[in-house]
């Protein structure tokens, strides 16, 4: 056993892995699939869920940690961190996405991505992630000063800002309306880099 990492949201307890020995007295190394093997066995005994996290030269064990508490969104845009990134960047898009397994604050400046790709598995908070972007950005600028054009294809994840004055346009429902929002920033970009 190496340390303990404990975050808001989960408990991470490192280990090194170790050598095993054959009937034979033979030293063989440990390997993660060994350990992935034995994880139903982990989660049982526990009695709960458990992630494995290989990382360098040890291995991680999570599970969520038992004192989990609710995160506000005032809390991330209070957060010193935030501060100092609206301050660096205040000619930029700075935003938060809410923090990380060291609770450190996970935060950005648009501006620098040329992409940025929300992934996750059902529930995983993906459209929670989505609204604190959008909406950490919108605090920190004028309406004159950012726009923007939104799709929701779902019908339900962007409700919030349906009448808000940053929008360019009603938000698309559907494929048509989306084609022609695609169209107006393909133009609007072309007459830009001309």
């Amino acid at each position: 056993y190496l340390e303990t990492q404990v975050s808001n949201t989960q408990v991470i307890f490192y280990y090194t892995l170790g050598f095993t020995y054959t009937a034979n007295s033979k030293k063989k190394f440990t390997k993660i699939s060994q350990v992935e093997a034995l994880k139903p066995e982990i989660e049982l005994s526990l009695g709960e869920s458990i992630s494995l996290i290989p990382d360098k030269d040890k291995l991680g064990i999570a599970i969520i940690n038992p004192e989990f508490k609710s995160l506000s969104f005032k809390d991330m845009v209070e957060d010193p961190g935030y501060k100092k990134l609206i301050k660096k960047y205040s000619d930029g898009l700075p935003f938060c996405l809410g923090y990380g397994t060291n609770d450190e604050l996970i935060c950005g400046d648009a501006t620098k991505f040329p992409h940025l790709l929300i992934a996750g598995e059902t529930n995983s908070g993906k459209s929670n992630a989505l609204q604190v972007m959008i909406t950490s950005m919108l605090i920190n600028k004028k309406p004159s000063e950012l726009k923007l054009m939104l799709a929701d294809f779902k019908l339900v994840e962007l409700v919030a800002f349906k009448d808000s004055p940053y929008l360019i346009g009603d938000i698309s429902y559907d494929i048509e309306s989306f084609h022609a929002q695609l169209d107006y920033l393909t133009n609007l970009t072309t007459q830009r880099l001309e």
